[in-house]
């Protein structure tokens, strides 16, 4: 008897009753693949193609009972040995793999359990592939029964886990969104769409950004932005506000303030700024009944002290004196700073007179807020009227606002009356980098530059006008430089009357046109412009004397 052969004796659907031969060969292969998984410890996909077993021998087709001397017969597929392992489920597994019934036509064929592992006794001759034996009798549905325990028992440890992991997984989350809405939400408003406030509040921080730099413009554009998007969002609307008090536009300061108090009622510095507006629009009244309230909530709040003796002192009313004492009575005190009471009483003080009271109460504003550019360019203006010298302070001033074209203005206007021409000069270009509209750089430049070129300068204004056609000190620049080129004094009489058509009031405008009328033999005309320029300003000697002249030489 030669040793068995296992690739002689195969399952086929050429055998006789081989009804069930195709599921057979099916689970054969599965079964090969699952023990390859095993060697390679890929245990889940092990498990995965078992199960794919179970429901391929559920397919087969009921069969005929098998002879008696068959009942202990087996088909099963080859199996591979395992390492050694001590792993119950490998162990089991390799029991399981794809065992089925004797087909019923090999009847003849004999397998005995007792002989040895994988030796098949009396193979017919006719049968010239018969099956592979195991050395070993399962219960089929013994196995079936220990397979579904041990399936229950990895499902009920994954889903244990599975619990555990959800219930951490969910704890997590709730702490993760509870600190997420904490943060998120503690200074939302409570109006309108919370996706607009968070997007508005984004375009917001880019403006307080340009704010700081000094980059006035860009910083008003990006509070529109942000209250375009989002029109509760007071804080943009106020700081708008503020920066158009600092350049001058009280009237638009008006409006964005207006807009602050009404979507922050309960906000005492809105309250105060809006009412600081009206106050700058020559509406007192309105203003004063706006401050006397917050006074009467809270009488101890020196700003609101400080503001109701500003507007009182503007509409003449005689409690302005003892409004102000009150609100600076602890002023100038060891530590003690406040920027809206010191601002308020700065401009009480400058109001009445008192410029050296004025000039203290801005350089403590200045002091309480050091980056604030509204209070250094106040203590500026009170030092000025007391003659001092501000290029230091002004020097200052454009490195708080190194992209405001405002703070070389002031810097350049202040090096021209302190006779530093050079410094004056070079601040004026700084400034002009940032503005090419900055007029007032370039008179410094026309007053302050002895080696400024004509033509140069002509351009210089040329391109400021293009920005802005509405200044008549542009014009008149633009004159002079033009009066200094040949053939070029048409151009500048042109250039001069459109300076006075927009600024009738202006002596010196009438003054330069009068010089050019009289340049152009226009002595009637000429005559009449030093009329009004004189006028106008009847003591100017400069005015009379050219009137004079013109009347003589006529």
């Amino acid at each position: 008897m030669s040793p068995f052969n296992p690739d002689k004796f195969r399952l086929d659907s050429t055998s006789p009753g081989g009804v069930n031969t195709s599921i057979d060969r099916k689970i054969e292969k599965l079964s090969q693949k699952c023990a390859e998984l095993i060697q390679k410890n890929k245990h889940k996909d092990a498990k995965k193609i078992l199960s794919e077993i179970k429901e391929l021998k559920a397919l087969r087709l009921p069969e005929e009972e098998s002879n008696p001397d068959q009942e202990n017969t087996l088909i099963t597929t080859p199996v591979f040995q395992l390492p050694d392992s001590e792993d119950s489920d490998l162990l089991e597994m390799e029991k399981t793999l794809a065992t089925t019934p004797l087909i019923l036509d090999q009847e003849t064929t004999v397998v005995s359990t007792q002989a040895t592992p994988h030796v098949v006794q009396k193979i017919p001759t006719e049968l010239d592939r018969t099956v592979v034996t195991m050395p070993f009798k399962p219960d089929a549905s013994a196995l079936e029964n220990k397979n579904r325990e041990l399936e229950n028992s990895a499902d009920s440890k994954f889903k244990d886990k599975g619990t555990i992991i959800g219930i951490g997984a969910c704890v997590l989350t709730f702490f993760v969104m509870a600190a997420f809405s904490f943060f998120a939400f503690k200074d939302f408003p409570g109006k309108g769409n919370y996706f607009d406030w968070l997007r508005a509040e984004s375009v917001y921080q880019k403006a307080e950004a340009e704010r700081k730099e000094g980059n006035f413009d860009k910083a008003i554009v990006n509070y529109e932005e942000a209250n375009k998007i989002y029109p509760e969002l007071a804080k943009a609307a106020d700081a708008r506000g503020l920066i158009q008090i600092l350049k001058g536009q009280e009237k638009d300061a008006l409006s964005s303030l207006e807009d602050a108090a009404y979507n922050s009622p309960k906000n005492s510095r809105f309250q105060r700024d809006y009412a600081n507006a009206l106050r700058l629009n020559n509406q007192e009244v309105k203003a004063l009944e706006i401050v006397t309230k917050l006074d009467t909530k809270d009488s101890a709040v020196a700003q609101n002290k400080a503001l109701l003796a500003l507007i009182q002192l503007q509409l003449k009313r005689p409690e302005a004196d003892d409004s102000i004492r009150q609100a600076t009575s602890n002023a100038g005190n060891t530590g003690e700073t406040n920027f809206e009471r010191d601002y308020y009483a700065g401009i009480f003080y400058r109001t009445k007179g008192d410029l050296a009271n004025s000039q203290e109460c801005f350089k403590r504003a200045s002091k309480a807020e050091p980056m604030n550019v509204l209070a250094l360019v106040e203590y500026i203006k009170a030092k000025e009227l007391q003659k001092e010298d501000v290029t230091q302070e002004t020097s200052d001033l454009t490195k708080i606002a190194p992209k405001w074209s405002g703070s070389y203005s002031i810097a350049a206007l202040a090096c021209l009356k302190a006779g530093k021409n050079a410094d004056a000069v070079k601040f004026a270009y700084d400034g002009l980098k940032l503005q090419s509209a900055d007029f007032i750089c370039l008179d410094v430049i026309t007053k302050a530059d002895e080696h400024a070129v004509p033509e140069k300068m002509e351009e210089l204004y040329q391109k400021a006008l293009s920005e802005n056609q509405n200044e008549p000190t542009g014009w008149s620049g633009l004159a002079l430089w033009q009066s200094k080129q040949e053939n070029k004094s048409m151009q500048a009489l042109e250039s001069q009357a459109r300076a006075v058509k927009l600024d009738q009031k202006n002596a010196a405008a009438w003054y330069q046109l009068a010089l050019y009328l009289d340049k152009f033999q226009n002595k009637k005309e000429a005559l009449r412009a030093a009329a009004e320029a004189m006028s106008l300003e009847p003591e100017n000697e400069n005015y009379t004397g050219l009137r004079m002249k013109l009347l003589s030489s006529n």
